[in-house]
């Protein structure tokens, strides 16, 4: 299904959110709260910016709101695989990650690992 959306949708920067996805949850304040409407784009938007600016065709966000989980000296992190909510950024040709449709699960893990490999790594 996402090779589809990326294939329909020409826009520059797409989010895609599986369909249990109810709310984003704000971690960072003295307490964990839902994020309005509003909040949320800004947070998809700026992700997007963000990661268009560190040349990164994927990203997301930690799915556990369990702040616990959460490292307040250290929000981003570049070698963890993203599901769930996914962002996709065209590279300058257009470029995007690919998911193997061969694979029974389709799984978010399997395009992450690829991408970090093929475009994040510098290995050849």
């Amino acid at each position: 299904m996402r090779n589809w959306v990326l294939k329909h949708f020409k826009e520059d920067s797409i989010v895609m959110l599986d369909d249990d996805i109810s709310a984003c949850v704000c971690m960072v304040s003295l307490r964990c709260r839902k994020l309005s409407v509003v909040e949320t784009l800004a947070m998809l938007e700026n992700s997007a910016w963000s990661a268009r600016g560190a040349e990164a065709r994927l990203f997301g966000w930690h799915q556990r709101s369990d702040p616990r989980l959460l490292q307040r000296n250290d929000p981003f992190g570049v070698n963890h695989w993203v599901g769930g909510a996914v962002g996709v950024v065209r590279d300058a040709k257009g470029g995007v990650p690919k998911w193997d449709e061969l694979l029974k699960c389709k799984c978010d893990i399997d395009a992450t690992l690829q991408e970090l490999l093929d475009n994040r790594l510098g290995l050849e």
